[in-house]
């Protein structure tokens, strides 16, 4: 199988907000903002960092479960728009 490919900078695709592209170039200007810089030791380094303040997850079930008690579930849609 033959195929051809191209590289797009996530910036050339318009897609991404200026601060969403920034981010993940490591902007000076961004960085007084986030402790782990955008790459695979940043991930495992804000994974051992966010061991230090453990969760209690029944705690955070209960109070959201309050938080959104009035709200009320859309309508199944159909599919179409």
């Amino acid at each position: 199988m033959i195929f051809n490919s191209q590289f797009f900078d996530y910036a050339q695709t318009g897609y991404f907000s200026a601060i969403v592209t920034d981010y993940i170039a490591a902007s000076e200007k961004l960085q007084p903002f986030y402790k782990h810089p955008v790459s695979i030791d940043g991930i495992k380094a804000a994974i051992v960092g966010r061991k230090n303040y453990p969760t209690d997850r029944k705690l955070l079930h209960a109070e959201l479960k309050k938080q959104y008690a009035s709200i009320k579930p859309a309508k199944k849609s159909n599919g179409k728009y």
